[in-house]
């Protein structure tokens, strides 16, 4: 009975573990899907910036207001990728720790339900010991206690077929001790 709130407490953080590192390996996808994405969008931004470049030179005078803007909006979009491509990846660092630290955890969870058990079967086999030894000391204590009702039922029959005479206190009293005498020794 001990063993149900304990084990169930332990499952229930199992659980909870697990499924925040469930929820942490979806993050980091999503995070390295972004990260993926961004790089594409960079990709993609720079093949723009080489395309209005070409046109540059066919309309310098009117398109290099147009042409510095747009170098100065990658200049950036770039910082803003890079920046953002740091920060993801020291995310997805953090997440790595983060599911190596429930990892961790699980393994001291399991070890100390591993604990509980071991000690639970102990002191259950100490009972189960201690409830044999009760058991060979009841025998050994029912088995004096019927010698001598044996042994005193056997006196009994004795003292009951003396002869009429002793039973009536004809004899001695010298002859009476004797007998009595006689008769311990045969209980011992």
């Amino acid at each position: 009975a001990k063993d149900g709130p304990a084990k169930q407490a332990d499952k229930d953080n199992l659980s909870r573990a697990e499924t925040e590192v469930v929820s942490l390996q979806r993050l980091l996808e999503l995070r390295s899907h972004e990260a993926l994405e961004a790089r594409r969008s960079e990709r993609l931004w720079r093949e723009r910036v080489e395309a209005f470049e070409g046109a540059v030179e066919q309309q310098k005078e009117d398109t290099l207001d147009i042409t510095s803007d747009m170098m100065r909006q990658y200049k950036i979009m770039q910082d803003q990728m890079s920046k953002k491509i740091a920060t993801l990846e020291a995310e997805t660092r953090s997440l790595k720790q983060t599911i190596q630290d429930k990892d961790s955890e699980v393994a001291k969870l399991l070890g100390e339900r591993d604990g509980v058990k071991r000690a639970c079967d102990n002191e259950v086999a100490e009972y189960q010991r201690r409830m044999e030894d009760m058991q060979v000391e009841f025998t050994q204590m029912l088995r004096e206690t019927l010698d001598k009702v044996r042994v005193s039922r056997d006196a009994r029959a004795r003292v009951t077929s003396l002869p009429a005479e002793l039973q009536r206190g004809s004899y001695c009293a010298a002859g009476r001790q004797q007998l009595a005498t006689s008769l311990e020794r045969s209980a011992d």
